[in-house]
C-alpha cells in the first residue's frame, strides 16, 4: 500500500500507538498496516474517524487476533496482521480494516444473542442478518468485559460514529481466517 499524504499521519499515529499499547495489555503481537490512496483533502474525513477506528483496532485485537501460542498452531505467523486501506471514491472516502485473526463464528453470535433475548435473533437466520446482530447496541460475545472490550460498547459506536458523518458500517468474516469492517463516509 502506498503510503498516505502527511494530512493524515496524526491519526494514524494515534492509531499505531493504540494498537501497540492494547497488543501489550492483551499479550499479543500485531502488526498495524496503514496506507492507500486517498488525496489530502480527505484527511479531516479520516481524522473525524479516529474513535471508529480506534474501537474497530482493539475489537480486532481483542476478538479476532489470536495469542502467538494459537497462531503458530493453526499454521499462522506468530505476528498478527491488521490492514487498513484508506481510498476515495468519487465523493466518498473507503476506510477497510481487516485483520487475519480468528474471524467470527455466526452460530456463536445468534446462539449470545438469544441468550441476551435479542428480539432479533428470532428472525436472523442469513448470514448477514447475523452478522448485523454484532452492531446492535449493548451487544458483546463475551460472558464478562475484559481489560479492552465486552461491555457492549464496540461495533455499535463504530457504526454510529460513521453515520453521524453521513457514512455506514458493513462487516464480513471468515471463521478462522479473519474479519474485514468497511466504513464508507
Amino acid at each position: 500500500m502506498a503510503p498516505l499524504s502527511p494530512g493524515f499521519s496524526p491519526t494514524i499515529e494515534f492509531l499505531r500507538a493504540a494498537a501497540t499499547e492494547t497488543a501489550r495489555r492483551l499479550v499479543k503481537r500485531v502488526r498495524l498496516e496503514i496506507g492507500g490512496d486517498s488525496p489530502e483533502e480527505f484527511s479531516g474525513i479520516f481524522h473525524g474517524l479516529r474513535d471508529a477506528l480506534l474501537h474497530a483496532i482493539r475489537n480486532s485485537i481483542d476478538h479476532g487476533i489470536e495469542p502467538p501460542s494459537e497462531r503458530r498452531e493453526s499454521g499462522k505467523p506468530e505476528i498478527g496482521r491488521i490492514r487498513i486501506e484508506v481510498s476515495a471514491r468519487s465523493e466518498e472516502l473507503v476506510v477497510t480494516i481487516q485483520d487475519d485473526g480468528a474471524g467470527i463464528d455466526p452460530d456463536s453470535v445468534l446462539r449470545r444473542a438469544t441468550e441476551l433475548g435479542l428480539p432479533s435473533a428470532d428472525r436472523a437466520k442469513a448470514r448477514t442478518e447475523i452478522l448485523e446482530l454484532l452492531f446492535v447496541p449493548g451487544f458483546s460475545t463475551l460472558d464478562r468485559a475484559g481489560s479492552v472490550s465486552g461491555r457492549g460498547i464496540g461495533l455499535d459506536a463504530v457504526r454510529a460514529l460513521a453515520e453521524t458523518s453521513g457514512g455506514s458500517a458493513e462487516i464480513d468474516t471468515t471463521h478462522g481466517e479473519g474479519t474485514t469492517l468497511v466504513l464508507r463516509v
